[in-house]
């Protein structure tokens, strides 16, 4: 607004430059007039206090010498600055005295003494107008110096007045005309405001109703099943009931989900974290679930294929990584029937990841595009795909996606498919460290491995040509000779495939026929065969002789789809014998344990008690039924038996790694999410260090091929469910020597007595039982949860030091000192006395000191309570 003002004032100054050519000529301010004296006064202190107050002003009065001047002129009393004869610095001082007194006006005082060209009145309004028109503030000054001057005798005061009301007139109308514009901006700014509010409102409404909706439809299912007559009641019937209620949980759980992310990101509660993890881990959580969730897609082949640029390990938030590939993904299986997902992985310059995810389904409307991520109200969610897409999922995707720094874009053909593409920068790899790659365990016979499957002869026979590509390019990084090839080649060229070290076959061609060739080629070369299978669809019934033949033929059967770190499982597998070759010298043959085919029998007899002959056993019970857990757990508690439950195939794996967990005998259940008991069961047997672990099913399941798939995946017996407390405990006499347990039970104090001595006085036994009610049991598990919350703290306090967060050092020294007085860790407590003390006196410089310390004293801790859990085992 002052701009403006300036500008007008500029302009009216400009208008009597027919004055300034003369010394005569000098300007005043008038404040005000008053009708008394006493008023003027009070108002030349107020204006003597401004210009002390305002230094510019300040500065000005002593540079150009005006003054307060008080007059007294037919009974009014005049108030003014003057003299000024520099328009700019009357200018500037107009402007802020306005602020004080916005009455106060401009006087001019003077003579005319040059005679220029002069103009009509009609001529004098067009070039103002004109002017002001163009006039910026860069060209106020050129304005002034240019601005024409007009003689009195054309009746230039009249001229002067004219012009002054015609500049007023046309700022008000442009003022006005942006005061209106400023209303209409206004307006629309409410209305999108207000239409975004409705959009939300909307969203919020239906997504409340699909979970309203979904709970009755839950509840509903619930009534049926109670409702139903009991003569009417039948296994089917239920099961079919059941399936229907959970499908509507997960329908349930994923809108609440959604809810739950959407109201995160409004309100700015989404945090990233910046951790290292394998790639790999990503790509087989993605695709398992998936795949779980989308069985019986039978038309549909779903790839991954990933650069052989693409670092194992990377930084970032492999959740929310996790959380946008599985969006965009879900979002191309919902609208795909046939045909193919294919999931993408590259690194670009360096600096950046970049993922694809195409389909081949319905494709998206182009008017439909533009508001693809927006947080729409899910009415479009139809399967034609007109419309947007599935609701909140993708806008979450998008907003994740621009918080990690990344960009997202899709191309969509309708009626053909769609691909989205989206970016995320590279994270510096700093944490990447030795450390890191030590606790995540990696495999210390990798290069082993590499060496021994280097340049090796690898056959493709894959019905679909992407897929064919995607998995060449996974088993190139290990530098394998990769040759595709059609079905056509195991008819013809039978002497080829013989010649080769690995054929990797689509499960879907392998008919008798194509069977019995390859059991001819085996018979004239030592090629392995390996099934690609799909995750995606059911075991289907076969033909029996087509299993049986399947059975002798194929070596491996590896699930599509692929990813890195299945093909180095399955080269593991197959390559065992030459990877022991590299291993340590000397370990023990494999022992052969005994093998039950019939069901176990049940002991009589039996009660809780009984269990107590197997005291001390550790047991790991891999069950997805919490009724069945409970069972387990009832039996077992009280009897001496150690057990750790866990609830899928990748959970009991995931306990057979921890160093501290030694295990006696798995009971392993079959069907159970993320990875069942057959894949589970396989994996342990491909690991050397469990060959001599008995494994015993617990199933439902009772024909003859079903055993004899749980027999040839490497279990030892099976219980049948529902369980028998008589036939649980005839498996644990067969496979936990009685004998054995009870020289363990006889001579439990003595080795509890060697334990206490193999650790010196950094662990007070004594006072770790006391504290634990006197239970070995209790204590043990204390120990673990130890190690489980503080086994890195050391790598925390020193980061937490060396940023300076001390607060953060001070409380997880506090929580520490605790424990370690809890669990008698006396010399690892004494150090964190100390460093408490300095927390105290505010001596942060020192703590640094303290670093080394506290890693070394953590050390010889860890090490001691290793020491003492052996001793138990």
């Amino acid at each position: 607004m002052k701009k403006i003002l300036l500008l007008l004032l500029i302009f009216t100054i400009s208008l009597f430059a027919i004055y300034n050519k003369s010394d005569d000529y000098y300007s005043s301010i008038v404040i005000d007039v008053f009708n008394n004296e006493s008023k003027a006064i009070e108002a030349s202190k107020s204006v003597k206090n401004i210009l002390s107050l305002e230094k510019d002003l300040k500065s000005l009065e002593s540079k150009f010498k005006f003054k307060i001047v008080k007059s007294n002129k037919n009974s009014h009393y005049i108030v003014e600055l003057t003299p000024f004869k520099e328009d700019k610095v009357l200018a500037f001082t107009y402007i802020i005295i306005r602020d004080y007194y916005p009455k106060a006006f401009i006087l001019r005082y003077g003579h005319i003494i040059n005679n220029p060209n002069q103009l009509t009145k009609k001529e004098l309004e067009q070039k103002i107008v004109n002017d002001i028109k163009k006039a910026t503030e860069e060209e106020i000054e050129k304005a002034r110096k240019e601005m024409i001057t007009i003689a009195p005798n054309s009746g230039g005061i009249w001229n002067i007045l004219y012009g002054l009301i015609t500049i007023t007139i046309l700022t008000l109308i442009w003022m006005l005309y942006q005061s209106q514009n400023m209303k209409k901006l206004q307006k629309k700014m409410y209305a999108k405001q207000f239409l975004l509010e409705e959009e939300q409102k909307k969203l919020l409404l239906s997504v409340g109703d699909k979970i309203n909706t979904t709970t009755k439809d839950i509840m509903s299912e619930r009534d049926k099943i109670l409702d139903e007559p009991l003569e009417k009641i039948n296994k089917s019937s239920i099961d079919d009931k059941i399936k229907t209620i959970r499908k509507a949980d997960i329908k349930l759980l994923d809108a609440t989900n959604d809810l739950v992310e959407f109201l995160k990101i409004k309100s700015g509660k989404i945090e990233l974290k910046e951790e290292p993890f394998d790639i790999n881990t990503l790509l087989n959580g993605v695709s398992s679930f998936l795949t779980s969730k989308y069985k019986n897609r039978t038309h549909i082949d779903f790839i991954i294929n990933i650069n052989k640029n693409v670092d194992k390990f990377i930084v970032g938030d492999k959740a929310r990584l996790n959380q946008i590939v599985v969006n965009l993904l879900e979002n191309a299986f919902k609208y795909t029937t046939r045909g193919e997902i294919i999931l993408e992985i590259s690194k670009v310059q360096n600096s950046k990841f970049e993922f694809i995810i195409s389909d081949t389904g319905v494709g998206i409307k182009k008017e439909k595009v533009e508001k693809l991520f927006k947080a729409l109200d899910g009415e479009n969610d139809d399967i034609d795909r007109g419309g947007s897409s599935s609701s909140l999922g993708l806008y979450i995707t998008k907003e994740l996606i621009s918080k990690m720094g990344g960009e997202i874009s899709v191309v969509s053909n309708y009626g053909k498919g769609s691909t989205f593409k989206f970016t995320i920068p590279k994270i510096s790899d700093e944490k990447i460290d030795k450390e890191f790659l030590e606790q995540i365990g990696v495999d210390k016979n990798y290069n082993k491995l590499h060496n021994i499957v280097v340049n090796n002869k690898i056959m493709i026979i894959e019905s679909n040509s992407t897929a064919a590509m995607a998995i060449s390019n996974m088993f190139e990084m290990f530098m394998n000779n990769v040759m595709i090839q059609s079905i056509s080649t195991i008819q013809n060229n039978r002497g080829v495939i013989a010649e080769q070290d690995i054929l990797l076959v689509d499960d879907r061609i392998l008919t008798l026929d194509i069977i019995l060739i390859l059991e001819e080629i085996k018979r004239i070369g030592d090629v392995k065969i390996v099934a690609l299978n799909t995750l995606l669809i059911q075991e289907e019934s076969e033909d029996e002789e087509l299993k049986g033949k399947k059975a002798i033929v194929i070596d491996r059967y590896l699930p599509k789809p692929l990813t890195p770190a299945r093909v180095e499982d399955l080269l593991k597998s197959i390559y065992v014998n030459e990877l022991e070759k590299v291993s340590k010298e000397g370990r023990k043959p494999r022992k052969k344990l005994k093998i039950y085919k019939e069901e176990m029998p049940k002991s009589v007899n039996i009660t809780r008690a009984s269990f107590k002959d197997f005291s001390e056993a550790k047991i790991l019970i891999v069950e997805d039924n919490k009724i069945n857990q409970r069972i387990l757990a009832g039996v077992l508690e009280g009897s001496g038996i150690r057990f750790t439950i866990a609830i899928n195939g990748m959970e009991a794996l995931q306990e057979l790694s921890k160093y501290y967990n030694k295990f006696d005998l798995i009971l392993m259940d079959i069907e159970m999410p993320i990875m069942n008991g057959y894949d589970a069961t396989k994996k342990i047997r491909d690991n050397r260090e469990f060959d001599e672990l008995p494994i015993v099913a617990l199933t439902g399941l009772t024909e003859q091929e079903d055993i004899k798939k749980m027999i040839s995946s490497g279990m030892n017996g099976y219980i049948l469910k529902p369980l028998h407390i008589g036939a649980l405990y005839t498996a644990f006499k067969r496979f936990l020597d009685i004998s054995h347990i009870q020289d363990i039970a006889d001579n439990f104090e003595k080795k509890k007595e060697i334990a206490f001595n193999s650790v010196p006085h950094i662990l007070d036994i004594d006072e770790g039982l006391k504290r634990a009610n006197n239970s070995t049991d209790t204590y043990a598990e204390v120990l673990k949860e130890f190690i489980d919350l503080y086994g890195d703290s050391p790598s925390t306090f020193e980061k937490l030091i060396m940023e300076k967060r001390y607060l953060q050092a001070k409380n997880l020294c506090l929580d520490m000192k605790l424990i370690t007085s809890a669990i008698g860790a006396k010399d690892m407590n004494a150090l964190l006395v100390e460093i408490h003390q300095l927390f105290m006196y505010n001596l942060n410089d020192k703590l640094v000191d303290y670093i080394d310390k506290y890693e070394m004293e953590m050390e010889k801790l860890l090490m001691n309570i290793e020491i003492f859990e052996r001793g138990l085992d």
